[in-house]
């Protein structure tokens, strides 16, 4: 596949020298979060810094990057993502890279895993949407802004810095 970048990248052949954070902020930045079921545009980037600014020092990579390989292969929704191993070994297979490119631990820490469900809470409340979904007990206390893309990919870029990935 091409990036925006320019740069290209095979999801199922990946390598380390082929992801540009830049393209992973900016893919992030412009994708949105519940496969657009929101009442207004919120990114997968914001997303990811609202965990970052609760997760604590030792895991603020993981918590920026969590869903970095979702730039290069889109966001499935869990339900059709369980009936689909495939694509979830491929989704794996990338994040090991950005764990092997940035010195992280391969398996998610609990805290950002806990992090990244209980947000949900915020999302729904902050976002006013609708369903009948199993949603947690208490959120993260993030204030969903839902962000412009530019600004969005701008927040993500920031916090990388922070963590040394730029």
């Amino acid at each position: 596949m091409g990036t925006f970048s320019g740069g290209r990248f095979w999801p199922l052949d990946p390598r380390p020298e082929d992801i540009s954070i830049y393209d992973v902020a900016h893919s992030l930045a412009m994708m949105c979060r519940f496969n657009g079921h929101c009442i207004k545009f919120y990114s997968i980037a914001e997303h990811s810094c609202h965990i970052y600014d609760k997760t604590s020092k030792k895991n603020k990579r993981w918590a920026i990057l969590h869903d970095a390989p979702e730039s290069f292969v889109g966001d499935m929704v869990n339900p059709l993502k369980k009936f689909m191993p495939e694509f979830r070994t491929a989704e794996d297979k990338i994040m090991d890279l950005f764990c092997e490119k940035w010195g992280m631990p391969k398996k998610m820490p609990e805290e950002v895993h806990r992090l990244d469900r209980a947000i949900v809470r915020d999302e729904i409340v902050n976002m006013k949407t609708h369903g009948d979904w199993s949603i947690p007990q208490e959120g993260i206390g993030a204030k969903i802004q839902c962000w412009s893309p530019e600004r969005a990919e701008e927040e993500f870029l920031s916090r990388c810095k922070n963590e040394g990935i730029v």
